[in-house]
Parts: C-alpha cells; sequence; structure tokens
C-alpha cells in the first residue's frame, strides 16, 4: 500500500488529494481546507486502512 499526499495551493479553495491503494485498487482521496473528505465517500473505501494516514496529515476523522 503507497500513500502520497499533495496540497494543490493555498488558496481558500484549495483541495489536497491523497492517492492510495495499489495498481488493482487506486483510491484518491480530495479534502478541502478543513480536513473534510470531499471524494469518495468514507463508505466506498476502507476506513481502517485510511484512518491512521488520515490522523498523521492532521485531518480530523
Amino acid at each position: 500500500m503507497q500513500f502520497q499526499g499533495v496540497l494543490f495551493n493555498n488558496d481558500p479553495g484549495s483541495k489536497v488529494a491523497i492517492h492510495c491503494g495499489n495498481s488493482q485498487v487506486p483510491v484518491t482521496l480530495l479534502l478541502d481546507q478543513k480536513g473534510t473528505i470531499v471524494s469518495p465517500h468514507l463508505g466506498e473505501i476502507d476506513f481502517r486502512t485510511m484512518q491512521g494516514v488520515l490522523s498523521s496529515l492532521g485531518v480530523k476523522l
């Protein structure tokens, strides 16, 4: 499992994209500045897998 976080910019509407998973199951999370997951919905990903990664990025769960 690989994780990569990208901060596009620091504008008010900026988003953070977190690319994770593998070639068989690619997952991209899109977060707003408040750390809210915009896409996909939590029910569509393995929450336990992502919890530690998101927490380490300062995302409120």
